[in-house]
């Protein structure tokens, strides 16, 4: 009975503290960026204070030059790691004195010397440099912080480079104003499935798709020691969510590649290719590919090999080639993953290479479906062992304008 009694006791005192707590009062807050929030203060004295310190931080920031617009970042390369290591940069949003929003760039593969061209829109930003590390914490290496002004802030890309601790971060900036007015309904991602290397590269500003990128960073980082990558297959399901994700969100896209089982990425890099329109080697050199592997000696075949890629656009060389020197990254670690170049070409030739179509603007011989998959396996196979592939520029300069200037900061 006792304890029965204390119970009640406690109960009542609880339900008493909580009509004494209960809010009567309600605060809209309304930001021109369409979003709102509710404050429920418990007394009118506590309302009125909110009311005054918002009133005056309202001021304060009216009485500020401040940026409203759209501020594009493309972080390019760092410099001055002492060991290969893979990295990312952080870019966090200003909004009001709190950092709500973060975006960051992709891994690197591990380099002295990392590559971005990941762009996304912010108003006000700080940025961090971040090493990855397998199965603990990641350490942030460097941050520093960027005054935006819009009277020295353009329309056209401006590079500049900051020092964020030991590490030196090239990167490039825009800025677009537009009025205050709550923004409209963002128009959904284009799709990147089923779309031709060169028009999804103009649509990205890039030269190697994002999604050939990802990919094979996300293989690089953890699945060169993955037994039979790329030949073993990954679920078709979990292939089927991923792609729909990169057809429309590349944010969501990266953060369930992360997730995803390793043989899951290599197959959707692995379609990408097949779904291609057209093959990544254009079908009006498949031809002459053919002819140059008649050619004995193995100098004078390469030579005439690398000499047909100069023919092809320039998002197709450049992807080709990224695809190719990644390829000979994943057979170095072929004692362990049983991946040679020749397995690897075996895989990939018959997604690279097609036989042109005959009737749809293409003439000339014709070959079997045997004797197609012969040329598709050897003419990788021989650019694969090539030791000399030039390198792969995987996006376009942002410092081409005439009014880009680089700063030291």
């Amino acid at each position: 009975m006792a304890l029965a009694a204390r119970s009640r006791k406690k109960l009542e005192q609880m339900e008493l503290m909580l009509l004494t707590h209960t809010p009567v009062y309600t605060l809209e807050l309304h930001s021109p960026s369409g979003k709102s929030h509710t404050l429920l203060p418990s007394s009118l004295f506590e309302l009125e204070e909110w009311r005054e310190v918002i009133d005056k931080l309202t001021k304060d920031v009216e009485d500020e030059e401040s940026l409203c617009g759209t501020l594009s970042v493309a972080v390019h390369s760092a410099c001055g790691l002492q060991q290969p290591t893979s990295v990312y940069v952080c870019v966090e949003v200003d909004g009001y004195e709190f950092y709500d929003k973060q975006v960051q760039t992709h891994t690197s593969v591990p380099s002295l010397n990392p590559h971005w061209d990941q762009v996304d829109g912010a108003q006000e930003l700080r940025l961090l440099c971040v090493s990855e590390s397998a199965g603990q914490h990641d350490a942030v290496l460097g941050k520093a912080s960027v005054k935006l002004d819009s009277k020295t802030l353009r329309r056209r890309w401006r590079r500049q480079t900051l020092r964020l601790g030991q590490v030196e971060v090239t990167l490039s900036l825009k800025y677009c104003a537009h009025p205050l007015d709550p923004p409209s309904a963002t128009a959904p991602q284009k799709p990147v499935f089923c779309v031709s290397i060169e028009t999804l590269a103009q649509q990205e500003g890039v030269l190697v798709p994002h999604v050939v990128r990802c990919c094979v960073e996300e293989v690089e980082r953890r699945g060169l020691d993955e037994v039979g990558i790329y030949r073993v297959s990954g679920t078709s399901s979990d292939i089927g969510t991923l792609k729909a994700a990169f057809n429309s969100n590349l944010r969501e896209a990266v953060t369930r590649l992360r997730s995803a089982e390793v043989n899951v990425v290599s197959g959707v890099l692995k379609l990408f290719f097949r779904e291609l329109p057209e093959a990544l080697v254009p079908p009006k050199i498949f031809q002459s590919l053919a002819k140059t592997l008649e050619i004995q000696d193995g100098a004078s075949r390469l030579a005439s090999m690398l000499s047909l890629l100069q023919s092809c656009s320039e998002p197709n060389r450049h992807t080709l080639l990224y695809l190719l020197h990644h390829l000979q990254r994943v057979s170095e670690k072929q004692a362990v993953n049983k991946m040679s170049l020749m397995n690897l070409a075996t895989v990939f030739g018959p997604s690279l290479l097609r036989l042109p179509v005959v009737g749809l603007g293409h003439d000339g011989p014709t070959m079997d479906i045997s004797q197609e998959v012969v040329v598709q396996v050897q003419v990788v196979f021989c650019y694969l062992q090539c030791n000399n592939l030039p390198e792969a520029q995987t996006s376009r300069p942002h410092d081409s304008d005439a009014e880009d200037e680089t700063t030291h900061k």
